[in-house]
């Protein structure tokens, strides 16, 4: 795997996988059409590694949540759906600096609603985010005590889902932003 040292101290600051690279250079595609007008206007501006490093962290969190959480509606606005944007931001912010992962992952949520109660769900992702970004800006930069550190925000309740979500997952009136550990 290759080793990337953004901050030039001579120290490795995270593996990224060959094939990981690979899938997102082919489906880069893919991930464009799922960004935000904003989001897409910046990312447009970043270096080629940036945006593969951005790429790849987003398709590791999910890998990460679809291997952790097996049902639909945890992987959308559910615990998984907590997970996976705490450990997007996190592995973007250890890779791309937590400055310029705020910036896109805050523009990635700046979209026309789609339904009525979607403004819960942008709710919950930007404060899972925010959770992300902490560990890393708190210190935290080794992958493996990284993913740890996100569960254990997870397992003590520091991350947010939606309760009460509608048999297709979406929020709903009644839904609010409940702790990962109830």
């Amino acid at each position: 795997s290759p080793v990337i040292d953004n901050d030039n101290d001579g120290q490795p600051d995270g593996e990224v996988d060959w094939d990981d690279i690979i899938y997102v250079l082919e489906n880069e595609q893919d991930y464009r059409n799922q960004m935000s007008e904003d989001e897409l206007s910046l990312f447009d501006t970043l270096s080629n590694e940036e945006q593969v490093l951005y790429l790849v962290s987003a398709k590791q969190a999910l890998d990460k949540t679809n291997e952790l959480f097996p049902t639909p509606c945890e992987r959308r606005n559910g615990k998984g759906d907590a997970f996976r944007h705490a450990y997007w931001n996190a592995l973007s912010s250890q890779r791309i600096g937590v400055g310029l992962t705020n910036l896109l992952t805050t523009r990635h949520e700046n979209r026309p609603p789609d339904y009525a109660y979607e403004s819960k769900e942008v709710e919950m992702d930007l404060f899972n985010n925010q959770v992300g970004r902490d560990i890393v800006y708190n210190g935290m930069t080794n992958l493996m005590l990284m993913q740890q550190a996100v569960q254990d925000a997870f397992d003590n309740g520091d991350l947010r889902y939606l309760n009460n979500q509608a048999s297709n997952c979406l929020a709903t009136f009644s839904s609010i932003l409940t702790p990962t550990n109830q």
